[in-house]
C-alpha cells in the first residue's frame, strides 16, 4: 500500500465484523442501563449492511490475496445471533392469520391495506400509527366487527380488529416509571375453543438510552403477564427492535416472522416489524406484505397452536 491510500479492504471487513458481533455483545450488556448498551444495541439493527461490508471487502482483498479468507466464517451470524424462529408446522389445515401494519398516521388513504385484508383475510389485524381519520375507513371492514382502537394522530394511534369475539380487552397505558402515554393492547378471544392471547405492542422509538430500557422492560413485563395467565399468546407490532436486539434478551419467545427489512425499504432496511409467539405455536408460513403507503412494509403470518402442558 502507497502512502495516503486508503485500506479499503481492511476499513470495510473491520467495521462489517465489528458490526457483525454486536448482537452478543449486546445481549451481555442486556440488563446494563446507560449509553453504552442503547450505542452498541442501536448498531445491532444493520446485519444486512454488514454482510454487504464483509463480501465487499472480501472481494476486494482477494484480487490480491487470501489473508482475509477468514472472513467468511462470520458470514453466517447473523442467522445464529438473531431471536430464534419458532418450529415449523407441517399441517396441512388451515392456521390462525395475523396481519400486522404500521400504516403511517400521515397515511389518509386505506385502500392499498384494505384490499391487502381482503385478499389475505387474516383472522386478526394488528394497525400501529392509526389516526382518527384512518380509524373511520375501518367500517368498511365488515368481517372485522371486534375492534379495540385508541387512534391518535401522533405515532401512537393503535388498533386491534379482527374476525374472532374477544373475551375480554385491556388497553394498558402504563410504562413504569416514565410518564409516557403510549397504549398497548391485550385482547384474549379463542382459537379452536382454546383461548389465546395478542397483544398490540409499540414502543417508543429508541432515540435514547431510557427509551431503550423502557422498551426492553416493557416487552419483558408483557411475557412474564402471559406467562401467569399460561395463555398461547402472539405479540405483533412495530417494536422498534430487530431481532437481534438485547430487547429479546432472556425472552423464550420464537420469531413467527422472519429477517426481511420492513422499514424503511425493502431491501438493506431493518425488521423492526414482527410477530412473536410463546412456545405453543408453530409456524406454517409467514411474509412481508406489499407497499400499502407506508413507509412501513406489513408482515403476516399463519401459524398452529401444538400442544404444551403449560395450557390451561
Amino acid at each position: 500500500m502507497t502512502k495516503g491510500e486508503i485500506p479499503t479492504a481492511p476499513s470495510l471487513i473491520l467495521a462489517g465484523a465489528l458490526g457483525i458481533i454486536s448482537p452478543p455483545i449486546s445481549y451481555f450488556l442486556a440488563n446494563s442501563e446507560g449509553t453504552l448498551p442503547w450505542l452498541i444495541d442501536l448498531a445491532t439493527h444493520f446485519q444486512g449492511l454488514y454482510v454487504l461490508l464483509l463480501l465487499v471487502g472480501l472481494v476486494i482483498s482477494l484480487r490480491k490475496s487470501r489473508r482475509y479468507i477468514w472472513v467468511v466464517a462470520l458470514l453466517p451470524l447473523p442467522w445464529l445471533t438473531a431471536l430464534e424462529s419458532a418450529p415449523k408446522s407441517s399441517s396441512i389445515q388451515p392456521g390462525i392469520k395475523i396481519l400486522s401494519a404500521n400504516i403511517h398516521f400521515k397515511n389518509n388513504d386505506l385502500s392499498t391495506l384494505k384490499n391487502l385484508i381482503t385478499s389475505e383475510h387474516p383472522d386478526i389485524v394488528v394497525l400501529l400509527e392509526l389516526s382518527h381519520v384512518q380509524a373511520g375507513q375501518l367500517v368498511d371492514l365488515k368481517d372485522y366487527i371486534f375492534q379495540q382502537i385508541q387512534p391518535d394522530n401522533s405515532p401512537f394511534g393503535i388498533g386491534v380488529i379482527s374476525r374472532l369475539p374477544f373475551s375480554s380487552v385491556t388497553t394498558d397505558w402504563n410504562w413504569k416509571g416514565t410518564s409516557l402515554k403510549i397504549p398497548t393492547i391485550e385482547v384474549i378471544t379463542k382459537w379452536k375453543n382454546q383461548p389465546i392471547k395478542l397483544v398490540a405492542f409499540h414502543p417508543m422509538p429508541p432515540l435514547a438510552p431510557e427509551y431503550h430500557t423502557v422498551r426492553n422492560s416493557k416487552l419483558k413485563e408483557i411475557v412474564e403477564d402471559s406467562k401467569q395467565q399460561r395463555l398461547p399468546t402472539i405479540i405483533a407490532g412495530d417494536f422498534n427492535a430487530t431481532p437481534w436486539s438485547s430487547a429479546f434478551a432472556g425472552i423464550d419467545y420464537y420469531r413467527a416472522t422472519g429477517l426481511q427489512s420492513t422499514w424503511p425499504f425493502r431491501h438493506l432496511g431493518i425488521a423492526v416489524d414482527q410477530i412473536l409467539v410463546s412456545d405453543h405455536w408453530k409456524v406454517k408460513r409467514s411474509w412481508v406484505g406489499p407497499d400499502i403507503g407506508s413507509d412501513h412494509l406489513p408482515v403476516i403470518a399463519e401459524v398452529h397452536m401444538q400442544m404444551n402442558e403449560k395450557m390451561p
